[in-house]
């Protein structure tokens, strides 16, 4: 009972701070065609296994050997969040019955990087 529940706490510990992703990856299912996203799901699911390969590989034993690669890690993932929220909440809720969004396969690739891999929480 006792590896259930660390394991279970592990889980909900590595799945909880992707919320960011999730968001991501809702919103563009809610506002895009079928095939758009699934593009978008499929480039999370590879970022979101390339960050698990690297935690698994020991990144976060390279992180602990040098700090300021850390601190940078840090700064940078949070000045990305801090920037989409403030983003959000500058923008204004515009209704309008269609919603036609054209982003390139690269905005697309970057986006999910951003919200996988900058992630300070992830």
């Amino acid at each position: 009972m006792n590896f259930l529940l660390q394991g279970l706490a592990l889980g909900f510990g590595y799945v909880a701070p992707i919320g960011m992703q999730n968001l991501y990856v809702i919103n563009s299912a809610l506002r895009e065609d079928r095939l758009k996203a699934y593009r978008v799901a499929l480039t999370t699911i590879f970022f979101g296994i390339t960050l698990a390969l690297a935690c698994f590989f020991g990144i976060g034993l390279l992180l602990d050997k040098l700090p300021l690669l850390r601190k940078a890690m840090i700064v940078v993932g949070s000045i990305v969040v801090i920037y989409i929220g403030y983003s959000i909440i500058r923008s204004s809720p515009k209704i309008t019955e269609e919603v036609k969004l054209e982003k390139s396969y690269l905005k697309v690739v970057r986006d999910t990087f951003t919200v996988t891999w900058l992630n300070p929480q992830a």
